[in-house]
């Protein structure tokens, strides 16, 4: 999904911080977990320190890659 300048549409999408390192975090929803890469967080609503509940808005084809929507 992108808009019509051909960026990424950001989708919010809330879970746990399981593991945050300088490049990514693990990032949990519901059973599925997936490392993130930080380049690819759009947006942030909360803490990205581990173990917090947060939100965060990346493209929808990472978290679909990653299994964590689905289209």
């Amino acid at each position: 999904m992108s808009n019509a300048n051909g960026k990424p549409i950001p989708i919010p999408l809330s879970g746990l911080v399981v593991r945050s390192t300088s490049r990514a975090i693990l990032f949990r929803v519901g059973e599925q977990q997936a490392w993130l890469p930080r380049s690819q967080i759009l947006g942030v609503v909360g803490s990205l320190a581990d173990g917090n509940l947060c939100e965060v808005a990346c493209p929808f084809w990472l978290l679909e890659q990653n299994g964590l929507v689905k289209k």
